[in-house]
């Protein structure tokens, strides 16, 4: 009964006494409540309901059609025990006492119950982690510098039914706020936001992370994206972004751990996850700490240093973090077999860490320059616990190319030669701009594929 009520018109209603009938009549109420935690439903505070109820706000899933339904509102009311208003929904309600409907988030009740959402929370987070550690696959984490290019990224990991990383680097931050404005904050703030909004018309887990952040850019990027996140948190709502990278790398790791480790603990307090990298990834790369000349000796972590990293930062209360330890990786385009890895060096690693602090110690391990790397190195590294690969030069040739392609194709309409007036067909550049986003859609996916996560979306 409780499923053809949710797939009839109940959901269109909103009183009281629609959401007592529905209680009242189900079969299971149980299973009525899990059936929306199930579908993503957001803890939202109604004024037409008393304050002793929350309700769901979220999306109708027909499981005929295994179509999910966006625009369509389910109140659900549930009773919490709780005896007031958390601090979060009072303001909110007093200063919105005029309106219908109150949306609010509440922070607690996800962590209790482990809700999942599109942009994912801590707790959410954590399983992709642990899912990708457990089963040895990582998650492709996307650069992106445009609306255009993160929705590239949302079609594949939706397509896939994989979980995905999309991240923010300085310069893409600057680019996407617009030549006059230049703002690397201003600039990953939009993209968030974009990202935030879009990511709830899909049915799979996204991170936000922010990528290479060198010690010079702390002060000018990181932390006031941190201060962002800490109003959004202190408002009830999610972190701006899920995670962000702090590569002190060029420092002496002592150097590294002082800077990271204050970083890190302001961060766990708002639920964010921090990585940090030792040994420099060669190359180049927006913030990356390498060069082209970067030594050999500078581009292979020790398990030494490995231990270190996890004694420092293991310390942190409650914090849970993602280390980019290097193996000879080079940022850059490279023919296959150029890059010279050892992932061995990363199985050495988490060895020594194990026998060090026990069995249960482990690294969730990122996999810096990848590019022109053999498939069987990258899969070697899923064996040892890198659960989080960047994908960036590649990406950026894939949406290039499809852009050249349509101008060599269609050049006599694109430009006004001898006269005449072009085809607007041509030049609109939402023609070409699609054609780039489906074209690096279409490298993710092989990126998705090579790191063993098709399929293995927490929602599948």
């Amino acid at each position: 009964m409780w499923e053809s009520q949710l797939s009839c018109d109940v959901y269109k209603q909103s009183s009281t006494e629609t959401l007592t009938h529905v209680f009242a009549n189900a079969e299971n109420p149980a299973q009525l409540v899990k059936f929306a935690f199930s579908c993503g439903f957001l803890p939202v505070l109604s004024s037409k309901l008393p304050l002793q109820f929350v309700g769901f706000w979220g999306r109708h899933y027909s499981k005929d059609s295994q179509v999910r339904f966006w625009n369509v509102e389910l109140w659900l009311g549930l009773l919490t025990g709780r005896e007031s208003v958390p601090p979060a929904a009072s303001e909110t309600l007093e200063n919105h006492r005029d309106s219908s409907r109150i949306r609010i988030r509440l922070p607690n009740f996800h962590a209790e119950r482990g809700i999942t959402m599109p942009v994912a929370d801590y707790k959410t987070y954590c399983k992709m982690l642990d899912n990708a550690y457990k089963n040895k696959f990582a998650y492709p984490a996307i650069n992106v510098t445009s609306e255009i290019t993160a929705n590239a990224a949302l079609k594949a990991f939706a397509d896939l039914k994989s979980d995905g990383m999309i991240q923010v680097s300085t310069g893409g931050g600057k680019f996407a706020s617009g030549i006059n404005v230049g703002s690397m904050v201003e600039g990953a703030i939009s993209i968030a936001e974009h990202v935030h909004r879009i990511a709830e018309q899909y049915d799979i887990n996204v991170v936000l992370h922010t990528d290479h952040c060198p010690p010079d850019a702390v002060e000018t990027f990181m932390i006031p994206l941190i201060e962002e996140s800490e109003k959004r948190v202190a408002e009830g709502k999610l972190p701006l972004f899920s995670s962000h990278m702090l590569d002190a790398s060029g420092l002496p790791l002592k150097d590294n751990m002082d800077l990271s480790v204050p970083i890190f603990e302001r961060m766990a307090k708002i639920g964010q996850i921090l990585e940090v990298e030792a040994g420099v990834v060669g190359g180049e790369e927006d913030g990356a700490a390498g060069t082209e000349d970067t030594p050999d000796e500078k581009m292979y972590t020790t398990p030494e240093d490995m231990v270190y990293v996890y004694e420092r930062l293991s310390a942190v209360k409650n914090g849970r973090y993602m280390f980019a330890a290097t193996f000879g990786n080079v940022h850059g385009a490279y023919k296959p077999g150029v890059v010279k890895l050892d992932p061995s060096i990363l199985k050495k690693g988490q060895d020594a860490i194990k026998a060090k602090f026990g069995d249960d110690a482990y690294f969730w391990l990122v996999f810096h320059g990848g590019s022109g790397s053999e498939k069987a190195k990258i899969e070697e590294t899923l064996d040892y616990g890198v659960v989080k690969m960047n994908v960036d030069t590649d990406t950026q040739y894939a949406f290039t190319r499809a852009i050249a392609d349509h101008m060599y194709k269609n050049y006599d309409g694109i430009l006004k030669v001898d006269g005449e007036v072009g085809n607007k067909k041509f030049y609109d550049p939402r023609v070409y701009l699609k054609a780039a986003e489906n074209a690096m859609a279409d490298r993710i996916k092989e990126a998705i594929i090579d790191l063993r996560a098709e399929g293995k979306s927490l929602n599948a």
